[in-house]
């Protein structure tokens, strides 16, 4: 049984440290073009590697980071479970609403540039694209509020139980409290910027955390 524990916390360990290096992933390819609206979907079709990777990335980081934040919920919560619980589910249902609100945009942008057939298509497919560009902002809002209020609870029950190093704990609460504030700053993605890079350092403190108690475990006790 001890063996079975062993590997299901380097499991999660894993998981941990790869949603955190995701979450960097995503960061980088997320950047906003740099085009005027007139020549987004130009931009897009000139670009249309980075927007796949964008796709894959997002999707990819949404399914190894809902067994991360599961995790770190069943270590930070300590003697307040179902604390930990309301804090995981609302950060399982911001990292989804995000992945989901990111996908949409780039399937819209991939939508349009197939369905423009002709010259005389590429002005209104422009305004659709321009459209769907600042729509992506107030599509990322919803994921990137539930999620800092996930992040910021968990922060919380980090620097109150000890399962990780209080530092890692602030940076938690400080990137949850961006993500909270991420539709005061609409078109800017500052904050959002500031918040995933919180859960990447705090992902992978949670990663340390439960790989060291796997070595820890599998210590032998010394004799008396």
């Amino acid at each position: 049984m001890e063996g079975d524990q062993i590997d299901t916390r380097r499991f999660f360990a894993i998981a941990s440290f790869a949603s955190a290096l995701l979450t960097l992933a995503l960061v980088l390819t997320a950047a906003p073009p740099q085009a005027p609206p007139t020549e987004l979907l130009a931009h897009f079709r000139a670009n249309q590697g980075r927007f796949a990777a964008l796709a894959i990335v997002v999707l990819t980081w949404a399914i190894v980071s809902v067994p991360a934040v599961v995790a770190a919920g069943r270590l930070v919560a300590g003697s307040r479970p179902t604390l930990g619980l309301a804090a995981t589910m609302l950060s399982f249902g911001g990292i989804l609403l995000l992945a989901f609100g990111t996908f949409i945009f780039v399937g819209a942008l991939f939508a349009l540039s197939a369905a423009t057939r002709s010259p005389s298509d590429a002005m209104q497919a422009n305004v659709q694209a321009s459209f769907w560009y600042n729509m992506s902002f107030l599509l990322s809002d919803p994921g990137l509020m539930t999620l800092g209020a996930g992040q910021a609870i968990l922060g919380i029950l980090a620097w109150r139980s000890g399962a990780i190093h209080r530092f890692m704990a602030a940076i938690g609460v400080a990137g949850g409290v961006a993500g909270l504030l991420t539709l005061a700053v609409y078109q800017t993605p500052f904050l959002a910027i500031i918040q995933l890079f919180s859960f990447a350092v705090t992902s992978a403190s949670v990663g340390v955390a439960l790989w060291s108690s796997t070595a820890g475990a599998r210590a032998p006790s010394l004799p008396r």
